[in-house]
C-alpha cells in the first residue's frame, strides 16, 4: 500500500495524559490519498475537515493480516511523545454484514519532556 495511509476510525483518544495506556475499539477504513497529511481544513463535498492534533513520524513494526503494529513518536503542543499502537483483528462472525474490518487497538503512551 505504498503511497497511501492505512486509516483508521475510533472515539477520540486524548493525548493530553501522555503516559499510560488506553484500549478503544477501531474499524479500518478505505485507504486514504497521502496528501491527507498536508490538508487543513474543509475537505469539500460533505466529507468533514481535517485538523492536525499530533505530529511526528511512525515506524511500522508488524503488517499482518491479524495484527498492525506502529511506533510513534512526535509532537502534541508542545510536548514530546512516544506512542506503541497495536491493532489486533477482531473475530468477525461468518457471514458479518459491512465491508469495514473491525480491530481493537492499544494505544501504550509515554511522555518525553517538552520541546
Amino acid at each position: 500500500m505504498d503511497g497511501v495511509l492505512r486509516t483508521f476510525s475510533t472515539d477520540p483518544v486524548h493525548l493530553k495524559n501522555l503516559s499510560g495506556q488506553c484500549e478503544t475499539a477501531a474499524t479500518e477504513l478505505a485507504a486514504h490519498r497521502i496528501q491527507y497529511l498536508e490538508i487543513r481544513g474543509d475537505i469539500g463535498r460533505g466529507l468533514g475537515c481535517v485538523s492536525e492534533v499530533a505530529s511526528g513520524s511512525y515506524q511500522i513494526e508488524e503488517n499482518t493480516s491479524d495484527l498492525f503494529a506502529v511506533e510513534v513518536t512526535g509532537f502534541y503542543g508542545r510536548s514530546k511523545f512516544r506512542a506503541n499502537c497495536i491493532f489486533r483483528r477482531r473475530e468477525q462472525k461468518s457471514g458479518a454484514l459491512g465491508a469495514n474490518t473491525c480491530w481493537d487497538l492499544t494505544i501504550q503512551t509515554s511522555s518525553q519532556g517538552t520541546s
